[in-house]
């Protein structure tokens, strides 16, 4: 704010002096190059203070926490050890309970809701696939006890 304040005073100041006393006479080419160059010259005061004020700060991105698996084998190790399946984390909100019948409930994975939020949407084991009907019609979705058994968790 004091910067501005001096600028506005100090182009005030520069303005004002140049308005000495002198009797009115038509402006020649020499007086209008005067005038655009002390124009110039505030112009580029107010930009070198505006270009001195704080440097800007860089853009902090921050990436959304990953859920790491609940085992990890160190590299050396790696040829030693039984073969384990990498664990794969899905959306637990991903989760829809469909009217099957008057009596019955299914629970599925949504389609729609993993192809948004789950990366590898298109690695999913299509065995796990599902088309069923409803009271409301047919539903497609993901069954979770086929993903389970493929190593997925949620």
């Amino acid at each position: 704010m004091f910067r501005q304040i001096a600028a506005l005073a100090f182009s005030g100041v520069l303005a004002v002096t140049s308005l000495a006393p002198t009797q009115t006479r038509a402006a020649d080419a020499d007086d209008i190059a005067k005038l655009v160059l002390g124009a110039l010259v505030i112009y580029g005061i107010s930009e070198g203070i505006r270009d001195n004020r704080t440097p800007s700060q860089p853009q902090v991105v921050t990436k959304k926490p990953t859920r790491t698996p609940h085992y990890k084998f160190p590299d050396t190790a790696r040829s030693v050890l039984p073969h384990r399946p990498e664990v794969r984390y899905l959306p637990r909100y991903c989760f829809l309970t469909h009217q099957v019948s008057h009596r019955e409930t299914r629970q599925v994975l949504g389609n729609q809701c993993l192809q948004r939020n789950y990366r590898a949407y298109a690695h999913l084991p299509q065995q796990c696939y599902r088309r069923f009907h409803t009271v409301k019609g047919p539903r497609v979705g993901w069954a979770p006890r086929c993903l389970r058994r493929a190593g997925y968790t949620w």
